[in-house]
């Protein structure tokens, strides 16, 4: 069988697109569609799984000028899509959002191909709601988001976890210590809000040997923010660790009793796989808020704490890391939640459309 996949821009769409591609055969033909020099064709590519390219680009919110060349670029990206299709002949089309995917499965879905969309948000992109109206089936993440596609056809799945991620998490044997390990992160980037409000919990924390704190600053702001803790004469012991990257993530996803992040897909449905319980910052920098409601939806299951970052502060943080009953109260919460193998669910749901 040939599968066409398309998604990109970052991880919370990429990363589902290979959970999704591993769930197949492994003589099932498999080509990846995404945009020149991304993060995509970087992930993809290094994954040994074949990568075309198309031109396009998003659409300009503030400067609508640009988006004259926008819609130029829309046009070739359509075209580029009918003849990448029609070359490789897909039986099914796979998107999982990004503007790139518009095209591609837009193309397929004239085509009369099996089309599908995976949505990993709890507020869906533009772009999967456009493609909604012709799709086969629509994949979600969270219930309750139906009435936003024009598809009757919508299937509840949750968020796909990676191979990789499994596998590590599944063979890993973690020991509990006394005290309580907190794990903080913005994303494979970093975040300077988030740093900023680390640095103040890391200045009140220091001498408190109970607290075991990892945060990761991102390579960007990892040499400032190590300046900013020698001129502030912070105390940076054992039990507080500051590092610029983690290569091992779900190692420390694991043995955190709580992390403290952003609200993205992707480490939402990590948290949920290794049932670590959080605090949530959502960005407010992201189109349509879609991390606000992720991290509303975590809070209404009581498997998060979430806090917009006009309401956070130092010393409520803190106060929440010291708090043992805080903590806990997810961790219950989470022996009541089961993982499902995602990738598995929306592979079958798939081959029952195929075989229709």
């Amino acid at each position: 069988m040939k599968i066409l996949v398309s998604g990109g821009g970052t991880g919370g769409h990429i990363y589902p697109a290979i959970s999704i591609i591993e769930s197949f055969n492994e003589n099932d033909e498999i080509l990846y569609v995404g945009k020149k020099n991304s993060m995509e064709s970087r992930l993809i590519s290094d994954l040994g799984i074949p990568f075309k390219s198309i031109i396009i680009e998003g659409f300009n919110r503030k400067n609508k000028i640009k988006n004259i060349g926008v819609v130029l670029k829309l046009i070739l990206g359509l075209i580029q899509s009918l003849f990448i299709i029609l070359k490789f002949r897909p039986d099914i089309v796979i998107g999982t959002g990004g503007y790139v995917s518009g095209p591609v499965v837009f193309v397929g879905a004239i085509l009369n191909k099996k089309t599908f969309i995976h949505e990993q948000n709890a507020f869906p992109g533009v772009t999967n709601r456009i493609l909604s109206k012709y799709v086969d089936k629509v994949f979600v993440s969270y219930t309750g988001i139906e009435n936003k596609f024009k598809n009757d056809n919508i299937i509840f799945t949750g968020n796909p976890v990676r191979k990789k991620f499994k596998e590590v998490v599944e063979t890993l044997e973690i020991s509990k210590n006394d005290y309580i390990t907190v794990l903080s992160f913005g994303g494979s980037g970093g975040a300077k809000f988030l740093n900023d409000l680390m640095f103040e919990v890391i200045e009140e924390l220091q001498f408190n040997k109970k607290i075991q704190l990892i945060h990761v600053t991102g390579k960007k702001y990892y040499d400032e923010f190590l300046v900013n803790i020698k001129e502030s004469k912070i105390k940076v012991d054992d039990n507080i660790q500051i590092v610029d990257y983690l290569n091992e993530m779900p190692k420390y996803m694991m043995k955190a009793d709580l992390v403290i992040s952003r609200a993205g897909a992707i480490s939402i449905s990590e948290l949920k796989y290794t049932k670590t319980p959080s605090i949530l910052i959502p960005s407010p920098n992201v189109t349509d808020n879609h991390q606000e409601f992720n991290a509303k939806m975590m809070e209404e299951d009581g498997l998060a704490k979430m806090i917009l970052e006009k309401n956070i502060n130092s010393n409520q943080v803190v106060k929440l890391i010291e708090s043992t009953e805080f903590i806990n109260d997810m961790k219950l919460k989470f022996n009541n939640f089961g993982n499902e193998n995602v990738s598995k669910i929306i592979n079958e749901e798939i081959m029952k459309e195929v075989k229709k």
